[in-house]
């Protein structure tokens, strides 16, 4: 299954809790298959060897996306940006 719509390189790691250090192998756009369409996620590092997808919520809410959580499992996000 092929996540990333457009991935550049990038060079860099990310900490997790434990203190592990994991490579960043690249950023880029994601496209997420929504009920009204394709959406776009920006700026999302590709991580190869962290074992689940994460989404940090800090930078979405920076990039101006609306979030909103249901049943511990699904999340909606809205870019608020594009309707500017």
């Amino acid at each position: 299954m092929r996540i990333f719509y457009e991935v550049g390189i990038c060079q860099s790691s990310v900490k997790l809790a434990d203190k592990t250090k994991l490579e960043i192998v690249g950023k880029g756009t994601v496209a997420i298959e929504a009920p009204k369409g394709t959406k776009f996620i920006q700026d999302v590092l590709l991580v190869p060897n962290l074992d689940q997808n994460l989404l940090s919520v800090g930078p979405m809410l920076e990039q101006d996306y609306m979030l909103l959580f249901k049943d511990k499992k699904n999340a909606l996000f809205l870019n608020l940006a594009a309707k500017k």
